[in-house]
């Protein structure tokens, strides 16, 4: 499948994913997270304490390998983790609600000079945090698959993946 500019892999259907085992899309020049992208998903989360993924990239071998990292709800704080990097944003700062369907969105803009890239997390269309403080597409192993909410408890929708950074008006609507 040839996805140009992003992608809709549920649409017009909540998946109700209590029982995680999710969606993994094998590694493609489509899916290249070594320059600007855009994840976005519709979600409604249950309450759970645990680190719940809601997009992520991960090794097929070993899952969280160096170099991955994952879209997700920890502690009801929407999250950027980069495995070796550690998390943003501190907790509080992207809260979501449980039973309530959020818009969430992760923005990657690249900077093509070698320096970290800006991380941008948003909660229904707003930004909530931004930060350049990661290196996101750097030491990417070659196998890495895109998992959609693989340990994500609740309701999704409208997921969607984009190898270009949207504009925040882009996002909001």
């Amino acid at each position: 499948h040839t996805f140009p500019g992003g992608f809709d892999c549920l649409p017009d259907t909540e998946q109700s994913l209590r029982e995680p085992t999710g969606l993994r899309i094998a590694a493609s020049e489509e899916f290249d997270d070594t320059g600007d992208f855009t994840w976005e998903a519709w979600v409604k989360p249950v309450a759970s304490a645990e680190r719940q993924d809601i997009i992520a990239r991960y090794d097929h071998m070993s899952d969280w390998t160096a170099g991955a990292f994952t879209l997700c709800i920890d502690d009801g704080t929407l999250k950027f983790e980069k495995n070796g990097a550690g998390s943003i944003p501190p907790a509080g700062e992207t809260s979501l609600a449980n039973g309530q369907w959020q818009h969430v969105a992760l923005r990657v803009e690249a900077d093509t000079d070698g320096a970290d890239d800006t991380v941008t997390l948003f909660v229904d269309g707003r930004p909530g945090y931004s930060t350049n403080t990661f290196d996101v597409g750097a030491a990417l192993p070659s196998y890495l698959y895109t998992a959609v909410g693989t340990t994500f408890y609740g309701n999704m929708d409208e997921i969607s993946v984009w190898s270009v950074a949207r504009t925040d008006q882009q996002i909001l609507n």
